[in-house]
């Protein structure tokens, strides 16, 4: 759940959102996921190469631009700032969609605000694992809505970049570019595993189809360190075909 992007990475605009990357990241992984979310009129370009990738998304519009970023990359270190606001989620949209089946996962990926929390709330009854990206809760100050015991099982966070108030419930996983990636759960176990995989030069979207990726390799029942190992390893695969959908190159550094 979350509505479509329009970056402007490093001067060039470009389509983006969770919903693009994880959508093409899952169906990658054999999932067929379905896209849940606002679109402002500025993002329509968005939904269209969402198509393109054979993305299908229950949207619904709104007279607002949709949410727009400005991402900058100098090195490893990235700045994102919104130029327009993402529309606030419907809770109405929302629950028919919530509501209308028993889901494998929902991943809800709110970019600054739009959600806060009660609709996390409640997923749970009717979805086998439910996913959190806490990076749009932690800019818009809402990380401790994500801490609770029984809001989610899987939680992804950007080390450096997101807080997420006390020690959250479940399967919590940090990455930071290319630096290891650490798993750790409230009942004790913890992993760090290397990335696998080329060294991306743009790494825009990488979390995103991780994430997704992980659900996946989780739901097949796969341990911790496998599950990231996998994961990890497809996500370069991925973007290079969310990048060939937006006739962009891979981004991947020899």
């Amino acid at each position: 759940m979350s509505p479509p992007a329009l970056d402007l990475v490093n001067g060039s605009w470009r389509p983006g959102g969770p919903g693009l990357y994880a959508g093409v990241a899952l169906k990658l992984a054999g999932a067929e996921p379905l896209l849940v979310g606002p679109i402002g009129y500025m993002t329509l370009a968005t939904v269209a190469v969402e198509r393109e990738a054979g993305l299908a998304r229950l949207g619904y519009s709104t007279t607002s631009p949709g949410a727009v970023f400005e991402i900058r990359y100098r090195g490893d270190e990235r700045s994102v700032k919104p130029l327009h606001k993402p529309p606030a989620l419907d809770t109405v949209e929302v629950l028919k969609v919530a509501r209308r089946l028993y889901w494998d996962a929902v991943i809800l990926s709110p970019l600054l605000g739009e959600e806060a929390g009660w609709i996390l709330s409640l997923l749970w009854s009717n979805t086998r694992l439910v996913v959190v990206d806490v990076q749009g809760y932690s800019r818009a100050g809402l990380a401790d809505v994500v801490g609770g015991r029984g809001v989610h099982q899987l939680l992804h966070a950007s080390r450096g970049e997101d807080k997420w108030g006390e020690r959250p419930w479940g399967i919590v996983v940090v990455t930071d570019g290319m630096a290891p990636i650490t798993v750790y759960t409230s009942w004790g176990e913890e992993v760090v595993v290397d990335p696998v995989g080329p060294r991306l030069s743009d790494p825009t979207g990488a979390g995103d189809a991780f994430t997704g990726l992980l659900a996946v390799m989780l739901l097949r029942g796969y341990s911790l360190r496998d599950a990231v190992e996998r994961a990890s390893s497809m996500v370069h695969i991925a973007l290079s075909k969310a990048r060939g959908y937006m006739g962009a190159g891979n981004g991947v550094l020899s």
